[in-house]
């Protein structure tokens, strides 16, 4: 068998790698006595956090029984917390579990004294925390009362001043920093301005992610932000920190500090951070977004599919390139056969559509009732259902749609009708000026189609978008 030590520090200061260091020490010198092969699991965490990754793997071996002896300075290394330190001692009281012993402390978990002993140890380490807990709010309260800067270290392009009492441009990062940013702005493209800042100063953010929340920190526009996470409490009683989502903070305190990119600039980034999360608005660039993307779906594993062009110039396929994907190797299918299929269902489905360009005429006019935006989703529902026994039910809807339509629209204004648009979209030269252009095609497919559903290069299923998440993309 195997003897385990788990060790745990709060941070990554010099103190407490030098506390690590006696932990382990101590911890190995224990272990060598008892003659048995030994594992290391190290963690740098708060100990009332309970997702720590090496805590996880400690208990899933222990699960696995592959462990004789857990070996631990103090109960409280282990967890700062009564409700998970609880589940702990239950885990760790199990005969099939391995033994768990605290150099510092005296507990047997075998009887009732001992889990005792170690219950009253979790609430004092608790308490101990809390309390810490409290003298780090206190400090942090009183640093945003002076408008210090409390961020581990400065956003990409700045620096500490003198004593860390605010932020000042580097003047080696903030160049870079504005290149950054102009590049992004230019191409509209987060990959683009990735892989530019990844080619310039190598490695100033590590993913897609880090590069989207600095865009949209307000301390590059020059303000003091407070507040960037929350702690979450669940049924359990567990706590763990939520980051927010980028952009958003508990206090901004505007013109802090020297700023690097202007207050027109900031809105501008936020609109087209905005427009990258609207697929039909998104602008179509050749190796980063298509008329098809994000909308075909593999049919054996569910999976999203990719587009691959093996040659420069030849044709453009769709393809799975997951892993777990149970049918390998994947076969591609040509994007225009795809495309074929999905306009296909659409003039199948063009009554659908007729609604839409009903709702585009009228906006011009004014804002549709609260009843005609109901009936429209109510209809594209009932049509979505095939069900012939529903004809009646849906001819009647559309009576009453078609006389409100003619009731709102102000006389000698426009007389756009679902007959008109209903016959406007059997004429070929229609449906050739819908998708004259791949942005208009694109903005079609985006408006009505759900997902596309490929198996064995054969599209398999068109899924049309029901009720008003069609009418009004």
């Amino acid at each position: 068998m195997t003897t385990a030590i788990y060790a745990r520090v709060s941070t990554e200061s010099d103190d407490q790698a030098h506390a690590l260091e006696q932990q382990l020490s101590r911890l190995r010198e224990h272990a060598a006595q008892l003659g048995e092969p030994v594992v290391e699991f190290v963690d740098v965490a708060s100990g009332t956090r309970d997702d720590r990754p090496q805590l996880k793997r400690l208990l899933e071996c222990c699960a696995d029984g592959l462990l004789s002896t857990v070996l631990c300075t103090r109960m409280d290394r282990m967890s700062r917390s009564t409700v998970h330190g609880g589940k702990l001692l239950r885990l760790f009281n199990q005969d099939s579990w391995p033994n768990l012993i605290c150099l510092d402390q005296s507990i047997d978990l075998s009887t009732a004294m001992g889990r005792f002993y170690a219950n009253l140890l979790m609430g004092m380490a608790q308490m101990e925390s809390e309390l810490i807990g409290e003298r780090v709010h206190h400090g942090q309260m009183y640093a945003r009362r002076q408008m210090k800067p409390q961020a581990g270290k400065p956003p990409f392009g700045y620096r500490y001043s003198e004593g860390k009492l605010n932020y000042e441009l580097d003047p080696e990062t903030a160049p870079v920093a504005r290149q950054i940013v102009e590049r992004f702005l230019q191409s509209c493209s987060l990959r683009d301005a990735f892989d530019y800042q990844y080619k310039e100063c190598g490695s100033a953010f590590r993913s897609l992610e880090g590069l989207r929340r600095w865009l949209l920190n307000p301390a590059i526009a020059g303000c003091r932000v407070y507040g960037t996470f929350r702690w979450k409490v669940d049924s359990d009683g567990n706590k763990s920190r939520q980051i927010n989502k980028p952009g958003e903070v508990e206090e901004i305190h505007p013109h802090a500090h020297p700023a690097l990119i202007t207050h027109e600039e900031q809105i501008e980034i936020a609109q087209v951070m905005q427009s990258l999360r609207t697929r039909a608005i998104t602008p179509i660039r050749k190796r980063r977004s298509r008329v098809l993307t994000g909308l075909v779906f593999c049919g054996h594993c569910g999976g999203l599919m990719h587009y691959h062009q093996p040659r420069h110039d030849g044709p453009i396929y769709l393809r799975c390139t997951h892993e777990v994907c149970p049918v390998r190797p994947h076969k591609a299918i040509k994007e225009e056969a795809v495309l074929e299929a999905v306009l296909q269902r659409l003039w199948e489905k063009r009554e659908l559509l007729a609604y839409g360009s009903v709702v585009d005429e009228l906006r011009l006019k004014q804002r549709l009732s609260p009843e005609i935006k109901q009936l429209q989703g109510q209809i594209s529902d009932l049509r979505l259902l095939e069900d012939a026994d529903l004809a009646e039910v849906i001819h009647r809807k559309e009576e009453r749609l078609n006389t409100l339509l003619q009731d709102c629209v102000s006389d000698g204004g426009s007389r756009f009708t679902l007959c008109d648009a209903l016959e406007a979209l059997d004429q070929p030269e229609v449906w050739a000026e819908m998708t004259k252009t791949p942005e208009r095609m694109r903005r079609l497919v985006s408006q009505w189609v759900d997902r596309v559903v490929v198996s064995d290069g054969v599209v398999q299923e068109v899924r049309l978008r029901a009720g008003e998440a069609a009418v009004h993309p």
